[in-house]
């Protein structure tokens, strides 16, 4: 006869678990991590909105050239509340339009010209171009800015910016 038991298992044997004690002690411990890990997150999701935030800048600023190339007319990029037309109040923070510029005017000639909008950006986020950049950013046929001058927008959340730098010749960076 084989045993599968070395000792029979009594009918009222004690059910083992963990005390109150023990509960709390472990509640105590995640309680202190997510306190210790919330600041990190809010900086690591700050972080992460600011570099999306400069890369969809960046990434329209390179449609537009691209375009300007491609249509043979100048595309320009400016600042617009209404997604719609452009305006030379207020800052990039409330959106912006790329669009076929051919009078290289600054002004949305047509709804069918508009080739991207990007809505404002949410929160406490603000975005300001120096005087060179201030409302538009105009790529000639060429591929070169339609004025030759560099420029600097600030793009600012939660304390942390990254700078768009464009320089003479249309090529766009960031740095922090």
């Amino acid at each position: 006869m084989i045993m599968l038991f070395s000792k029979p298992i009594a009918p009222n044997s004690r059910n083992r678990g963990f005390t109150l004690i023990e509960m709390i002690v472990v509640l105590s411990i995640i309680g202190i991590m997510v306190i210790i890990a919330i600041p990190s997150f809010t900086r690591f999701v700050q972080s992460n909105r600011l570099t999306t935030s400069a890369n969809d800048f960046v990434s329209c600023l390179n449609l537009a050239r691209s375009e300007a190339i491609t249509r043979g007319v100048t595309v320009t990029v400016c600042k617009s509340s209404d997604q719609a037309a452009c305006v030379t109040t207020g800052n990039w923070d409330q959106g912006w339009i790329v669009f076929a510029d051919p009078n290289n005017d600054g002004v949305v000639a047509s709804t069918a010209d508009i080739l991207r909008v990007h809505e404002s950006l949410s929160g406490s986020a603000t975005f300001v171009g120096d005087a060179n950049v201030a409302n538009r950013i105009s790529y000639a046929a060429t591929g070169f800015p339609a004025v030759l001058s560099s420029g600097n927008l600030a793009l600012t959340i939660g304390g942390s910016t990254i700078n768009v730098v464009m320089n003479n010749t249309g090529r766009v960076r960031t740095e922090k």
